[in-house]
């Protein structure tokens, strides 16, 4: 808009522009400021080599983007080869919990809005840990999660319609400012989705989609008033128009997908949720083992979980540390759930039962999950270990006492 105004209204424009330059730098977001960079690049790209050949013009375009990814990647490498970065390890494993989530209703999602509350059943250790339930990390995923593959799909088309709208405008009229501004706009957030899930902020989620319906808006006026420019040739006028069979087409398939659609999400989405038991999402050992005196027990990583029902009350965990703890240099183990902490432990290389006051998790969750993070990792039979854990206790909410040990296998 700077680029198209004049005189005092450009002014106005600049001041905006720096506001928003400001706000940017502000979120301290490498992501958007990767992708401002990268679309800001490519924009000026395509408007400076309008007047060149197809094929040169790809060719500048594409060693535009080929640089700007390898300063990217190299940046991304030095952050990932960082051990004082935690933060790229916990999105490589939001990925890995959303296609769990995907796995288990792959074409029609899990419900919007679902995500957050089902997450704790499908988190690694770790994050049920650090967050107790948390989002993707991802809108394309979270989307897919919540709406499936269908809904994703759905979802991409209606984006790269808006997009393809303006870029086909932009191809004839490339001095357009303000539709080149605002598709920019709208590209660099799409790329911020790959590493945030913005459009779970309804007020930034509102203004996304006023600026692309912008965008689409006016790519499609610049095609219509081109078009009306240009009258179709006689040869065009006389060519016959489609069977009636293919006028109605659409209108079937519109009314059949949307009953299929409305029938089968909502048969999909009433079914039960349980906890989805792999090593990386219970922590533990699945091979059971017992000790000196014949205790069986399961040894846990640095993090570990366990499921219990939601009308569990109470629970009784005995633990105990590696061999060789010693009581001057006991190991902490704390324990969360619902990210909060319920308690802190020190222990040694003696059995001791730890209890747990639990409240019924939020609804729909029909389990509890109870997270455990030891200070230490010791190496037993070649493999990093935390501590032991024995049988599991619960205690209902009708006071029922129950024996379960905290493995997959026997699972209470």
């Amino acid at each position: 808009m700077s680029l198209r105004e004049r005189g005092r209204r450009r002014g106005l424009w600049l001041t905006a522009a720096g506001a928003c330059a400001f706000g940017l730098w502000m979120t301290v977001s490498r992501t958007a400021e990767a992708a401002v960079a990268i679309v800001v690049a490519l924009a000026m790209g395509w408007v400076a080599t309008h007047e060149w050949t197809q094929a040169k013009r790809a060719k500048l375009i594409g060693a535009i983007v080929a640089g700007l990814i390898v300063v990217i990647a190299i940046s991304v490498w030095r952050i990932e080869t960082n051990p004082a970065n935690i933060a790229s390890g916990f999105r490589q494993q939001f990925v890995m919990s959303s296609f769990r989530i995907i796995g288990t209703h792959p074409y029609f999602g899990i419900g919007a809005g679902q995500y957050y509350r089902q997450a704790p059943l499908f988190l690694t250790a770790q994050l049920a840990w650090a967050y107790g339930s948390e989002n993707a990390h991802n809108n394309f995923l979270q989307i897919t999660t919540e709406t499936g593959i269908i809904g994703f799909a759905l979802f991409a088309c209606w984006i790269a319609g808006g997009i393809q709208l303006a870029m086909r405008a932009l191809a004839r009229v490339p001095y357009d400012w303000r539709l080149l501004g605002a598709a920019a706009g709208v590209t660099a957030f799409i790329a911020t989705c790959l590493t945030s899930h913005p459009l779970l902020v309804q007020e930034v989620s509102m203004v996304f989609f006023l600026q692309f319906g912008l965008a689409a808006a006016l790519g499609g006026s610049s095609m219509l008033n081109q078009s009306i420019g240009t009258p179709a040739s006689a040869a065009e006028r006389r060519l016959p128009g489609p069977p009636a069979l293919w006028t109605r087409l659409p209108a079937v398939v519109t009314v059949a997908g949307t009953v299929l659609l409305a029938i089968w999400p909502a048969q999909t989405v009433l079914k039960p949720y349980t906890p989805v038991h792999l090593e990386e999402v219970d922590g533990f050992y699945y091979e059971p083992e017992t000790d000196e005196a014949g205790v069986p027990f399961w040894w846990t990583r640095e993090y570990a979980s366990l499921f219990v029902p939601a009308t569990a009350k109470r629970v009784e965990i005995p633990v105990r540390a590696p061999a060789g703890t010693t009581a001057a240099d006991p190991a902490l183990i704390e324990v969360t759930s619902g990210g909060m902490t319920l308690t802190r432990a020190l222990i040694g290389d003696a059995w001791r039962v730890l209890i747990v006051e639990l409240n019924p998790p939020q609804p729909p969750l029909t389990f509890n999950r109870i997270n455990i993070k030891s200070d230490r990792v010791s190496r037993v039979n070649g493999r990093p270990v935390g501590i032991r854990v024995g049988d599991v206790r619960i205690a209902r909410i009708a006071y029922e006492v129950m024996a379960a040990p905290p493995g997959p296998p026997r699972q209470p």
